[in-house]
């Protein structure tokens, strides 16, 4: 863990009250409302949300950064859009933090339900919040806020997060005034020579309590979908396997990562970066694996080095 010198923290002190929303919180709250009150000016009881992009920018405060209809998207669009064209708004714009709201259906209920999803996220912390759409009366209005859900991966969660990244910057503080501290830390034993060796199993899913070889319960954010290996809870493929995703005793990926060599370690203001089997502090790259699968390539690190 990084120690910040007490200079440094001073200044990030005082950046923070610059800010147009000097804590996470604050940023989530008034994205809320935000959306509240788009949501209340949609017009007619078939009006659907686009996809919209929100962004924290120095000096400006929450900005629009896209705005499209989802309707009828081929996959290629969808891919292209996640990958590419939302990360570009977030570089070129040198935003500090992001939500990105969709319209969505969960359908791990009986009958599927129409929802809305937001994904914020600042450097090394991404959640997630899930409202129904209800639609009893004519106009779409918005139900009880579910979240926030927090570990999220996805097509659209994992390459905004990566895009904050692209900012040079210290790490932050956190909200309770420590270092931020990687999702991904794990207690790891370690061998004479240095080298990480597998974490004991896990008899149970740590989120829904699943047994290992048994199917993650309804709305468990540790599952993965078999389809397109985001987070099940954020998608609708039909064809997901529930028994192909079911608890293995460790987090879904470690043992792929594993098998292919992939590693990362976090630097200084560099954030994650590869790094060879056996380096200490090293953990598995779960970000590299999710990139390959949902991309088609391995091109993690292309666009950061």
């Amino acid at each position: 863990m990084i120690k910040l010198s007490r200079a440094q923290e001073e200044r990030d002190d005082e950046y923070d009250e610059l800010r147009p929303f000097p804590t996470f919180e604050s940023f989530r709250s008034h994205v809320l409302e935000t959306v509240e009150r788009m949501n209340a000016a949609l017009l007619g009881s078939d009006s659907t949300w686009p996809g919209v992009l929100f962004l924290e920018v120095p000096d400006q405060g929450l900005v629009l950064g896209e705005m499209r209809s989802l309707a009828w998207i081929s996959e290629f669009e969808k891919r292209d859009l996640a990958a590419r064209l939302l990360p570009k708004r977030i570089r070129t714009s040198r935003a500090d933090r992001f939500c990105w709201v969709m319209p969505g259906w969960q359908t791990d209920v009986d009958p599927p339900r129409e929802c809305l999803i937001l994904i914020l996220g600042e450097p090394y912390y991404t959640e997630a919040l899930v409202a129904d759409v209800i639609r009893s009366d004519g106009l779409p209005k918005l139900g009880q806020w579910r979240g926030p859900t927090k570990r999220v991966t996805g097509i659209f969660a994992d390459p905004l997060a990566r895009a904050l990244l692209a900012k040079p910057r210290r790490r932050r503080r956190g909200r309770t005034g420590s270092s931020v501290v990687p999702v991904a830390t794990a207690k790891r034993v370690k061998t004479a020579t240095g080298v990480s060796s597998v974490r004991p199993l896990k008899p149970s899913c740590p989120d829904c309590g699943a047994l290992i070889g048994e199917s993650h319960r309804p709305g468990c954010d540790v599952e993965r979908c078999s389809v397109c290996f985001a987070q099940r809870l954020l998608c609708d493929c039909p064809g997901h396997d529930s028994l192909a995703a079911a608890w293995s005793g460790e987090w879904p990926g470690t043992a792929e990562c594993r098998a292919l060599g992939w590693w990362a370690i976090r630097l200084p203001d560099k954030g994650w970066r590869p790094c060879p089997p056996g380096t200490p502090g090293a953990i598995e790259d779960l970000n590299r694996l999710t990139f390959f699968r949902q991309a088609g390539y391995d091109g993690l690190y292309d666009e950061l080095d």
